[in-house]
């Protein structure tokens, strides 16, 4: 009686016990159900002749296993994995403040994710953590290389604002020397209280003091009139301005810490209080801001000599306002 292996069909030969081709020992005689072991049955197939072609499966098939569903496969997509993304590019355009909030998102997505197999949006989710940290990072570059620009700038505008008010208070101290005979404030008063009626105010006025005028805006403590953030040379109070020789080169008022608020030397003036460069291919340095006794306001670097001595010279005599005469007359005797 003919045998076949049941799993690749092949015709074993009476006597085996296992297939020659495939090795199986699962054989299978025709025409016997009861040498079935629930696999489908192997039978010889008729061929052209009426003989055997070959042996033919019949009978029930195995039942497959259904495939398992792709994961994540036909959910829910994350809510926060969708947030995280749109924070993260919308970072663009907040200077990378929403960036922080799509970055803690985007990591508690795929938490959830990896909790809830149902839901999608995994790529959704690593896209918004990468895109709020490259923003970020972006914003972290940016703000360490602009950082010295931004300081410098402000640096150079407080520097600005202490020279503008410098140069009122100047304005009203010529106006005082124009008023009082040409002479300065005397050096035994007050000679911001002095000031009040030429627009600075002084300590005691407080309903007309304007506060920023005696204040620079470089320093932490804010100044007034009782307590200026200012000084004036004391070698030049008291003193007629027209005795003055070369008041471009005397040093009128600068910045001090000085508390009797006059300068009467060096270490009275705070020279390390502004950053400034004089010139765009200068480096920034640390300096005062004083304004002379001509008028003009200049920025001293730190270690540039300053004056505070006052050279006297003769007082210039003020022009006759009826000016020349058209002519000198000449006294000639008449003959006899």
């Amino acid at each position: 009686m003919a045998v076949f292996c049941r799993k690749c069909g092949t015709e074993v030969p009476e006597g085996h016990g296992a297939c020659s081709r495939c090795g199986s020992q699962n054989l299978i005689v025709p025409g016997n159900p009861q040498s079935s072991t629930g696999g489908p049955m192997v039978t010889p197939a008729p061929g052209a002749s009426g003989g055997s072609a070959g042996p033919v499966l019949t009978g029930p098939r195995p039942a497959t296993a259904p495939r398992a569903a792709p994961r994540g496969g036909g959910g829910k997509t994350s809510g926060m994995a969708i947030a995280s993304l749109v924070l993260g590019l919308l970072g663009l355009l907040t200077c990378g403040s929403t960036s922080f909030i799509g970055l803690i998102l985007g990591i508690a997505a795929l938490s959830q994710l990896n909790n809830n197999p149902e839901l999608e949006g995994r790529g959704i989710a690593v896209g918004g953590i990468v895109s709020s940290s490259v923003i970020i990072g972006l914003g972290v570059i940016l703000a360490v290389i602009l950082y010295p620009v931004f300081n410098m700038g402000r640096q150079i505008a407080y520097t600005g604002v202490c020279m503008a008010n410098q140069q009122q208070i100047a304005n009203a101290l010529e106006m005082y020397v124009q008023d009082n005979e040409g002479k300065f404030p005397p050096a035994d008063g007050n000679w911001t209280d002095l000031l009040r009626d030429y627009g600075p105010g002084g300590s005691s006025d407080t309903s007309r003091n304007p506060q920023n005028l005696w204040n620079c805006p470089a320093t932490p403590r804010p100044g007034n009139g009782s307590n200026p953030e200012f000084g004036v040379n004391a070698a030049l109070l008291g003193q007629p301005l027209n005795t003055v020789a070369s008041p471009e080169q005397v040093l009128m008022i600068a910045d001090s810490t000085s508390s009797s608020h006059q300068l009467k030397s060096t270490g009275d003036i705070d020279m390390v209080r502004h950053a400034w460069r004089k010139d765009k291919n200068d480096t920034m340095r640390k300096g005062v801001v004083g304004v002379y006794a001509d008028g003009h306001a200049a920025f001293l670097v730190d270690g540039e000599t300053v004056n505070l001595t006052v050279q006297r010279r003769e007082p210039t005599p003020e022009p006759s306002p009826f000016g020349q005469p058209m002519f000198t007359p000449s006294y000639q005797p008449m003959p006899y």
